[in-house]
């Protein structure tokens, strides 16, 4: 059974003219399997993972669980992605003023380390923090955030972590992306080097050494906690949210970002 609607408006006289069906030839056998074997792979890493959250939903059901702060006005579940390079059909949550809280537990210790985050800022300005734990030089234990960096013109995508030997950084300048348009961001930290990814691609490493310090600062996603004060919230759209105790493997970073 076929149907044609209006979902709404006012009363009105509605025509419809010189319509076509067209039956699809189905996808390759070949193909079909790919993607769900691809799906599979993502899914088991998303399993492994020491937290995942989804975040259309605001991690409902995700363990550990995520707090809204502040209020419902603040932010906005279950939104329909859009913007260049949204997935169809998909949702997410919409942040102004608001953040995600995870609590002062995560990550565990050791020297190993992967954040990833997708997200969206819609006017493509990049001047807020994305996914911490802890700011400011002595109290980082990683920060994936977005700044302007004083060795390049305009906003900069950065990650830091904080070891035994200190503060480390690597950083691209969003000049490099297309700015206003959706990304996934991938953190990873293996004990000998600091690399920043986005959408599976390699855009800054450099060597790094060292156990990662621990703080009592709570892991925040949409903004970063600075010395007991919440800082440099973000202004757009999240999708989803993971961290793994160790180093993922390029392979399984463009999985994740969904790259070929």
């Amino acid at each position: 059974m076929l149907g044609l609607q209006l979902h709404s408006g006012p009363p009105s006289v509605v025509q419809f003219k010189n319509i076509t069906l067209k039956v699809l030839k189905p996808a390759e056998p070949v193909l079909q399997a790919a993607i769900g074997a691809r799906a599979t792979r993502r899914a088991a890493l998303f399993n492994e993972a020491v937290a995942w959250w989804p975040l259309d939903s605001g991690g409902h059901g995700a363990q550990p669980p995520l707090h809204h702060i502040p209020g419902w006005e603040k932010f906005e579940l279950n939104v329909r992605a859009d913007g260049s390079r949204a997935r169809p059909g998909t949702r997410v949550v919409l942040l102004d003023g608001a953040y995600f809280d995870a609590g002062h537990m995560l990550p565990a210790e050791g020297d190993q380390l992967t954040v990833f985050l997708r997200a969206r800022d819609p006017k493509g300005l990049w001047r807020s923090a994305l996914f911490s734990k802890g700011a400011g030089s002595e109290r980082v234990h990683f920060c994936l955030s977005s700044a302007e960096l004083p060795d390049t013109d305009g906003p900069d995508i950065h990650f830091e972590v904080g070891t035994k030997e200190g503060l480390m950084r690597v950083s691209f300048p969003i000049s490099k992306i297309e700015a206003s348009a959706w990304h996934d961001f991938v953190g990873k930290y293996d004990g000998k080097n600091l690399a920043l990814f986005c959408d599976g691609k390699l855009m800054a490493s450099r060597p790094c050494q060292g156990p990662l310090v621990k703080n009592d600062e709570p892991l925040l996603i949409g903004a970063e906690a600075n010395g007991g004060k919440i800082v440099h919230h973000f202004h757009g759209q999240l999708q989803e949210a993971g961290l793994w105790s160790r180093a993922l493997t390029r392979k399984e970073i463009q999985i994740l970002s969904r790259q070929p």
